[in-house]
């Protein structure tokens, strides 16, 4: 037995820990201490003969083990160009914590409609594995993962959410069409307030939120007026114009947006090239 006050407090001695003695002699092989740990020593008792007790030894964490290793986040949310920590902490198939390094551990995502890119992963070399999670897409939760040694963690997986960030520019997510003077372009043409990567921020919304379009300068026929779209307020950073028209036929028109925001707005956006022909 693990002689009473040595080694960690709740360690077990596993194996075939009582055998008979041959000729005065007994062998214990097989024998093992599921928790890492200094100064144990064992207790030898027999009916008859007094007790023994062994010299001292440590109990050092085995290999990593992937079902035991655990992996954590330190936010399950994170803005679109922002940073969240990735975690894997080792452990040995009894969960001792492991206290070194030296294993390959490499960080995944999946699932869900959130994506990013991950960092190299750092050792600490205390057993202890991290890696940055930046956030690009917003969208539903994905899942974190980890290999360690190349063996897929199997304890719980944490999950990251990717949240818009705050707009930059303004996009056309509906383009304008070639269309007849006077005549409503179809479909409507919608723009969107859109940060770095290209999610719609929903902050951009209401009063003090708009949306101008203009015929672009130097673009179409000189003189050409556009009606039908005035100053639209974004409605979750959408602007939906739906009676735009063009007065005069011309070749190559392009429409301009401008936002009008409390604080700096989104840059500008130009749409792509249409035509204005005469019915």
């Amino acid at each position: 037995a693990i002689t009473g006050g040595t080694g960690k407090a709740g360690a077990h001695l596993l194996g075939t820990a009582s055998v008979p003695a041959a000729a005065g002699v007994t062998t214990f092989s097989g024998l093992s201490i599921d928790s890492a740990g200094t100064g144990y020593t064992l207790t030898a008792t027999a009916t008859g003969p007094s007790t023994a007790t062994s010299g001292s030894f440590d109990i050092t964490p085995g290999s990593p083990s992937a079902s035991q290793s655990t992996l954590s986040v330190s936010s399950g949310t994170v803005i679109s160009a922002n940073a969240v920590t990735l975690k894997l902490r080792a452990r040995d198939a009894f969960g001792n914590y492991l206290t070194t390094g030296g294993a390959t551990v490499v960080f995944t995502y999946s699932g869900g409609t959130s994506t990013g890119t991950i960092s190299a992963t750092a050792d600490s070399a205390t057993g202890v594995y991290t890696a940055t999670f930046t956030g690009v897409l917003a969208g539903s939760a994905t899942t974190i993962g980890a290999t360690i040694n190349t063996v897929a963690v199997t304890s719980t997986l944490p999950t990251i959410t990717v949240t818009p960030n705050n707009a930059t520019r303004l996009a056309f997510f509906v383009q304008p069409t070639n269309v007849n003077t006077n005549t409503a372009i179809s479909p409507a043409v919608v723009v969107r307030a859109v940060d770095a990567a290209g999610n719609v921020d929903p902050t951009f919304t209401g009063s003090g939120f708009s949306i101008v379009l203009q015929i672009t300068s130097g673009t179409g026929t000189s003189g050409a007026v556009l009606t039908g779209g005035g100053v639209i307020d974004a409605v979750n950073g959408v602007a939906t114009f739906s009676l735009l028209k063009i007065d005069l036929a011309g070749t190559g028109y392009t429409l301009t947006a401008s936002a009008i925001a409390v604080g700096p707005p989104p840059a500008d956006a130009t749409s792509t090239a249409f035509n204005v022909v005469a019915p």
